[in-house]
C-alpha cells in the first residue's frame, strides 16, 4: 500500500496588532471522486462529490494524480445541504451546470485568480445562504441564474473582487477588504470563513 502525501497550502497572515501566523489549507480529497477527461495532449481531472454526507468546507485541489483539476461537473454538489464554504482553484476552467444548486448551507464561495473560469446555468442557485463570493481573476458567468440576486451584474459592472449580500437580499455589493497577501491563493481573508481542515 502506497503512502500517499498530502501537500498543505501555508499562507501567512498577518493580523491587526502585526502578529503572524499561518493558515493551512489541506484539500478535501476524501470528499471528493475524481474522473478523467481527455484533453488531448493533457490528461485532465473533473471533480464531484463522493457522496452525499459531505459536510462544511470543501476544498478542490489544483491538481490530482499529478493531473490538473479542470472542470467541476455538472450536478457534482448539487442538494447537498451541509456544505458551508468552497474554495475553487484557479486551475477550475468550468463550473458545470447545476454544480452547487440547492446548497442551501453554503456562505462563502472563493474562485482563484486562473486562465478564466466559465460558470454554467444555476451553478450556484438556490444557495439562499450564499453571502460571499470572492472571484480572483476573470469568470465568465453564463446567465442570470448562474447565482442567486443580481451578481452577474455587478461582476461585469466591477470585477475581481469581494461580493457580499445580505441573507434573503438579492442585492450584492462590491467589498473592499484589505489584501493578507498579494500573491496567495486565498487574497481576502472573510470574517467566520474558516480556511483550515
Amino acid at each position: 500500500m502506497k503512502l500517499k502525501v498530502l501537500l498543505s497550502i501555508v499562507f501567512l497572515t498577518i493580523t491587526a496588532s502585526g502578529l503572524a501566523f499561518a493558515q493551512v489549507l489541506v484539500p478535501t480529497l476524501n470528499k471528493l471522486r475524481f474522473t478523467t477527461l481527455d484533453g488531448g495532449d493533457i490528461e485532465r481531472r473533473e471533480v464531484r462529490a463522493a457522496n452525499n454526507s459531505i459536510r462544511d468546507e470543501v476544498i478542490i485541489p489544483t491538481h490530482y494524480n499529478n493531473r490538473p483539476v479542470a472542470n467541476i461537473a455538472s450536478g457534482a454538489f448539487q442538494n447537498i445541504t451541509r456544505i458551508t464554504d468552497v474554495s475553487i482553484p484557479g486551475s477550475v476552467t468550468l463550473i458545470g451546470a447545476n454544480a452547487f444548486r440547492g446548497c442551501t448551507g453554503l456562505e462563502s464561495v472563493y474562485i482563484g485568480i486562473g486562465a478564466g473560469t466559465w460558470i454554467e446555468a444555476n451553478a450556484f442557485a438556490g444557495c439562499t445562504n450564499l453571502t460571499w463570493v470572492i472571484i480572483g481573476g476573470w469568470v465568465d458567468i453564463e446567465n442570470a441564474n448562474a447565482f442567486p440576486g443580481d451578481l452577474r451584474a455587478k461582476y461585469q459592472a466591477g470585477g475581481a473582487g469581494a461580493y457580499r449580500r445580505l441573507r434573503g437580499s438579492s442585492t450584492w455589493t462590491k467589498e473592499y477588504i484589505a489584501a493578507t497577501c498579494s500573491h496567495c491563493w486565498y487574497p481576502f481573508h472573510i470574517p467566520g470563513l474558516n480556511y483550515s481542515n
